[in-house]
């Protein structure tokens, strides 16, 4: 199983840890502060307690630097199961879309929200793919039958959006 931390607060016992992919994520907010946020992967068994979310499933490698959006999904302990199935069938047209690095679908270890993360070269490449056909293709069950039902979520939904730096393994870049 593989492990991974995303936390709005940087865990210090990470950085030591040659292993692992830590990135920052910056951005700023409507009221011109900034928010940061942390992701770190490849936990091993000796800091899994550290861990928020299991992987379960990616693809791509984190680049150096990127665009990177945050789905926060949470859904009901009971309904966990149907809410991986749907990801671990879906589609997979996002990572055919041009300027698209990687994904990370994270389930929740002591909290109810799943985090879909997709990395992307620059914003304008998530806003193509959000305008394209293979975004609609891709979410066209969205709110009918076919798709998942609203009654498997604990509450809605969120996106964050972040500019990201990968941090070399066991240390922090100035």
């Amino acid at each position: 199983m593989s492990y991974a931390r995303f936390d709005r607060k940087q865990a210090d016992i990470l950085i030591t840890k040659p292993s692992i992919k830590m990135i920052q994520l910056s951005a700023e907010t409507e009221n011109n502060s900034s928010a940061e946020a942390w992701y770190a992967e490849e936990l091993d068994d000796s800091i899994k307690s550290e861990a928020t979310h299991t992987v379960i499933n990616k693809t791509g490698a984190l680049p150096a630097r990127s665009f990177i959006v945050c789905n926060n999904v949470p859904v009901l302990e009971e309904k966990q199961p149907q809410f991986e199935e749907r990801f671990l069938q879906r589609a997979g047209k996002v990572e055919k879309e041009p300027g698209f690095e990687a994904i990370r679908i994270l389930k929740p270890i002591h909290s109810d929200v799943n985090v879909i993360i997709t990395f992307w070269r620059d914003a304008s490449f998530f806003e193509d793919w959000q305008n394209s056909d293979a975004y609609k293709e891709a979410h066209k069950h969205r709110n009918t039958k076919q798709g998942l039902s609203k009654s498997i979520f604990s509450r809605p939904s969120y996106v964050e959006y972040y500019n990201g730096i990968l941090h070399a393994a066991g240390g922090m870049d100035d």
